[in-house]
C-alpha cells in the first residue's frame, strides 16, 4: 500500500512517505458519490446533480479529507509497525500531491508523498542523576528587618482600608509632644508608615484586627514569621527547581515535541507580561531595566522552555521508575492492570501534580540530603501533601 524511508537522531525519527494516488482517487470518487446523494443545485432535483455540474470545493473537499484520513492511518500503521512511543503532537507535510485547484484527477502511477517527524520517549539513564553536585545554600532565617518590613505592610495595607474593614486606629496612633519625646514607648512595636503616621502595635489593636487565632502582638509576630518562613521556603525550592532543570539539561540531551515546548513557551511569555502589567510597566521600559532587547530576551526565554520540557519529560519518566519500586500491593495491581491494557506508555490518567512534585521532592532529596532512594511512605505523603494544597487553593 505505502512505501517509507526514516532517519533517526536520538530520539526523533523522520519519515518519508510514498503511495499511489489511485488509493486517494478511489476514495474521493466514493465520498463525492455520498455527497451527490445530499447536494441539492439549481435546476436539479436533490441528490440527482450529474458530476460534470458538481462544484469544484466539493471534489477539494473531499480530497482533504480523504487525503488526511489516509495519512493519519498511515502515520498510525508506522508507529505500530517500528513499535515507537511518542509523545507530544506528529504532524505532518505533503511533499508532492500531484494535484491543483482544477479538479484534474491523478493519474493512477503517479506517487503521493508526505513526511512526518516524531519525537519518542527517550531511553536515559537515570542514575545520572548522582552526577548532579549540591550546590551552597544559606539556611532559612527571617532577620528582624524582615519581620518588622512585613508588620509595617500589614499595617500599612489595613490603615489605608480602614473604613473598608471599619476600623478604628485613633487610639493606637502616636502623636509627638512638643519636645518631640515618644521614649516611653517601645522602638519596636513603633511603626511609621509612608505618610508619617506612626502606629503603636498593642495586644488592644491586634484584638481590634480581629485576626483569627491570634491574641496578641507575640503570637501576632510568631503569625507573620511563620509567614515569612514559608514564603523562603517556596523561594527556596524554586531556586532550586530552577538549578536542578540547568543541571539535568547538562547530563541529558535528547529532543522535545515542538508542540509540548510552543505550549511551555507562550505560557513561560504570558506570565512574563502579565507581572509587567501588574508593576505598571510597559514591554520596552522592562527590556529596558534588564538591558536587553525584545529579540534577545524571547531567545533566552524559548531556550529556557526548551530547557523545562526536557526537565518535565525527565520528571515523568523518574516518576514511572519511583513508582515501580515504591508502589504498594494495589498500586501494583493498577500497574499491572495499565499494563494489560498497553497504558504504560503514557502518564495521560495520573495527575500531573503528583508526577511533577513527587519526582522534585525526589530529585531534592536525592541532591540535597544525598538520599539515594524514595520510600513508599514518602512517596504516599508527597500525594496527600499535593491533594491538601489543591483543597486550600
Amino acid at each position: 500500500m505505502y512505501e517509507y524511508t526514516f532517519s533517526s537522531d536520538k530520539n526523533k525519527h523522520v519519515f518519508t512517505v510514498t503511495f499511489s494516488t489511485s488509493i486517494i482517487q478511489d476514495l474521493v470518487t466514493e465520498e463525492i458519490e455520498n455527497s451527490k446523494k445530499k447536494l441539492s443545485i439549481k435546476g436539479f432535483r436533490k441528490g440527482k446533480v450529474p458530476s460534470s455540474k458538481i462544484p469544484n470545493y466539493i471534489y477539494l473537499e473531499a480530497l482533504e479529507k480523504v487525503t488526511h484520513a489516509i495519512v493519519e492511518e498511515i502515520i498510525q500503521s508506522i508507529i505500530k509497525k517500528e513499535n515507537l512511543t511518542p509523545i507530544g503532537k506528529i504532524n505532518y507535510e505533503i511533499i508532492n500531491d500531484n494535484s491543483d485547484e482544477s479538479k484534474v484527477e491523478p493519474k493512477e502511477k503517479e506517487q503521493f508523498s508526505f513526511k512526518f517527524s516524531l519525537v519518542t520517549k527517550p531511553e536515559i539513564d537515570l542514575s545520572k542523576i548522582d552526577n548532579v553536585q549540591k550546590p551552597i545554600e544559606k539556611p532559612i532565617e527571617v532577620s528582624e528587618t524582615e519581620l518588622n518590613n512585613f508588620i509595617k505592610s500589614y499595617l500599612e495595607f489595613t490603615y489605608t482600608n480602614k473604613d473598608v474593614y471599619n476600623l478604628s486606629f485613633g487610639k493606637y496612633i502616636i502623636k509627638e509632644d512638643e519636645n518631640n519625646n515618644i521614649e516611653e514607648l517601645k522602638q519596636s512595636d513603633l511603626y511609621t508608615l509612608n505618610n508619617g503616621t506612626k502606629i503603636n502595635l498593642t495586644d488592644d489593636l491586634i484584638s481590634d484586627l480581629k485576626l483569627p487565632n491570634i491574641k496578641n502582638v507575640s503570637e501576632f509576630k510568631d503569625y507573620a514569621t511563620e509567614i515569612l518562613n514559608r514564603n523562603k521556603s517556596q523561594q527556596m525550592l524554586d531556586e532550586r527547581v530552577n538549578y536542578l532543570v540547568e543541571e539535568i539539561n547538562k547530563i541529558y540531551d535528547f529532543f522535545v515535541p515542538d508542540s509540548a515546548l510552543e505550549d511551555i513557551f507562550s505560557s513561560l511569555l504570558n506570565r512574563v507580561k502579565e507581572s509587567i502589567k501588574q508593576n505598571n510597566m510597559t514591554l520596552d521600559e522592562y527590556l529596558r531595566s534588564i538591558g536587553k532587547t525584545e529579540y534577545e530576551y524571547t531567545q533566552e526565554l524559548y531556550e529556557y522552555s526548551e530547557k523545562k520540557v526536557r526537565f518535565d519529560i525527565l520528571l515523568s519518566l523518574l516518576y514511572e521508575e519511583l513508582a515501580k519500586k515504591n508502589a504498594n500491593n494495589q498500586q501494583k495491581d493498577e500497574i499491572k492492570d495499565e499494563q494489560e491494557n498497553n497504558q504504560t506508555k503514557n502518564l495521560d490518567n495520573i495527575n500531573p501534580d503528583i508526577i511533577y512534585y513527587t519526582s522534585i521532592y525526589y530529585l531534592i532529596d536525592k541532591v540535597y540530603s544525598n538520599k539515594s532512594e524514595l520510600t513508599t511512605n514518602s512517596l504516599e505523603t508527597e500525594k496527600e501533601e499535593i491533594n491538601d494544597n489543591n483543597t486550600k487553593q
